[in-house]
């Protein structure tokens, strides 16, 4: 979603126009992957490089969006409170609809927390290294960020306990790194730092299993975002949604744009909801896959560190940069688009698992590779 002109910004953000804040002529900018795919000479072949699904939705889902259309209502703004949607959520996560919202998107919901629950100095903790969005934003509107390098092998989950910060954000599974917090040790968090408010990214959830969506029974400083980007294959259509306490959720419904969800997303996002088999088959695909191309890995690479069993991805950790830099450019070279996470973890790159002939056309790739 982000195309050449913001690619060009990120390697020139200091050239920013004289009317931006302070905060933003700091900023360093998310750092968006290839856009390659999008021309028309693209060179691209399989593009594993932002874990989007990478598989088709089933026809049932695309055909609804046909069916939306030839209704001719494309000319009104969108339902602003699709209940429909909602119960469909509801159902799919087994929540109240009253402790859902959804937006375009984790990102735009990421810009709603800011503005909801942040002011200027306000401080975040960050369990890093993570998925870059939410630093961007916050560091955007000037508030205070504290990374806490977490996912690191020597790091007991448990020593830490206690947050100094009015939020802090992590994903669960955690991107890139695929680690999992267990949610014994998020409920510690949500006990002892109780005017913390914990934002909990749960985009990979469909490939782990392990959600913390029950404390937003129990506690109200818990804030949950999921997407449909993932297992469900819909990257494209820009659909999120978040589970909290109700207060929350009337917080960021005061300031959310009741328009700024497309009625073509919406279309998409009920008929994903309402046709669950194809996302399971996906997940199960995709864990098949990760367990094959591990093993393929593994042997054609001595010093490889392999991370990543919760997500739709793996992480590839070589012994030098020379290695990760020769194995990303082969790569690209034969059309293969994969992630360089190395800006977040030192020799490091991200592949998102394909399936069917993806994975044949990756594996016998990775044989190539000298």
């Amino acid at each position: 979603h982000r195309f050449d002109s913001v690619l060009s910004l990120q390697h020139n953000y200091k050239m920013t126009s004289k009317f931006s804040t302070n905060a933003l002529k700091e900023l360093a900018p998310y750092k968006a992957a290839s856009q390659d795919i999008w021309k028309e000479d693209s060179n691209t072949k399989l593009k594993l490089d932002w874990n989007e699904g990478v598989v088709k939705p089933p026809k049932i889902v695309t055909d609804s969006l046909n069916d939306f259309l030839d209704k001719g209502m494309f000319n009104f703004y969108p339902n602003t409170q699709n209940k429909d949607l909602l119960n469909s959520i509801s159902n799919y996560i087994s929540c109240k609809e009253s402790n859902i919202s959804y937006f375009s998107g984790i990102d735009h919901l990421h810009e709603y927390i800011v503005r909801a629950f942040l002011n200027e100095g306000d401080k975040v903790s960050i369990l890093t290294p993570t998925y870059d969005n939410f630093r961007a934003v916050c560091e955007s509107s000037g508030i205070k960020i504290n990374k806490i390098d977490y996912y690191s092998e020597s790091n007991d989950l448990y020593k830490l306990s206690n947050f100094d910060s009015k939020v802090v954000y992590f994903a669960n599974p955690n991107n890139p790194t695929g680690h999992i917090i267990d949610t014994k040790v998020i409920k510690n968090w949500l006990i002892n730092n109780p005017d913390t408010l914990f934002v909990i990214d749960e985009a990979y959830i469909e490939f782990s299993g392990v959600s913390s969506k029950n404390f937003i029974n129990e506690f109200n400083n818990i804030l949950i975002c999921r997407t449909l980007s993932k297992a469900f294959c819909l990257a494209g259509i820009r659909f999120g949604y978040c589970l909290s306490s109700e207060s929350i959720i009337n917080s960021l419904n005061s300031i959310r744009n009741p328009k700024s969800v497309s009625m073509f997303s919406q279309i998409l996002a009920l008929a994903a909801l309402n046709n669950l088999n194809y996302v399971s088959e996906y997940v199960n695909k995709n864990n098949n896959a990760k367990n094959i191309l591990k093993r393929r890995i593994l042997e054609k690479f001595q010093n490889v560190k392999l991370s990543g069993d919760h997500g739709n991805f793996l992480l590839l950790r070589f012994s030098s940069k020379q290695d990760c830099d020769n194995f990303i450019e082969y790569l690209k070279s034969i059309g293969i688009s994969i992630r360089d996470t190395q800006h977040l973890v030192p020799n490091s790159c991200r592949v998102t698992i394909p399936v069917d002939e993806g994975l044949d056309f990756l594996l016998k790739s990775i044989d190539e590779v000298e």
